[in-house]
C-alpha cells in the first residue's frame, strides 16, 4: 500500500481551504547571513480557481537565472500553502507578477524564503472565512 498517496488523496478529498476572492501579497527576504546578505522580493497574486496552477506574469523576465529563482519561490509557496495549517490550500491560481533580483546577494534559498513569506501572507489573508 502506498501510504503517502492514500494520505494525500484523503486530505485533498475531504479537507481543504480555498480562497473566496483574489489577494495580492509580496514576499521579502532581506536577511544578513554571516558574511553576506540574502535578498529576494516577489509579488504574488492568488485567485480562486478550479485547480492548483502557477503562472509567471508577462512582466517577468524569462531568463534561465530568473526562472531558477522563481521556481525556488514557488517551492517556498508550496511549503506554506500545503502544510502550514491543518488543511492545505487548494483550488488556487498563483501568478508571480514581479520579482527583484540583486545581482550579488540573491540566491535560490533567498527566493524560497521570500516564497514562504508570501505564502504566510496568503494564509493570513484567508482569515476565518477561508477555514473549514
Amino acid at each position: 500500500m502506498n501510504y503517502l498517496t492514500k494520505w494525500f488523496d484523503d486530505v485533498h478529498s475531504r479537507h481543504s481551504m480555498s480562497l473566496s476572492s483574489s489577494v495580492t501579497v509580496s514576499g521579502v527576504r532581506d536577511q544578513h547571513m554571516g558574511p553576506r546578505w540574502e535578498k529576494a522580493k516577489i509579488e504574488v497574486r492568488a485567485e480562486p480557481a478550479a485547480s492548483f496552477d502557477v503562472r509567471f506574469g508577462p512582466d517577468i523576465d524569462q531568463s534561465d537565472t530568473t526562472r531558477m529563482f522563481l521556481e525556488a519561490a514557488v517551492f517556498g509557496l508550496l511549503d506554506i500553502l500545503l502544510v502550514s495549517r491543518t488543511y492545505p490550500l487548494r483550488n488556487v491560481s498563483i501568478t508571480l507578477t514581479h520579482c527583484e533580483i540583486d545581482p550579488v546577494d540573491s540566491s535560490q534559498m533567498a527566493f524560497r524564503q521570500a516564497g514562504r513569506d508570501a505564502g504566510m501572507k496568503i494564509i493570513n489573508a484567508l482569515g476565518s472565512a477561508g477555514r473549514p
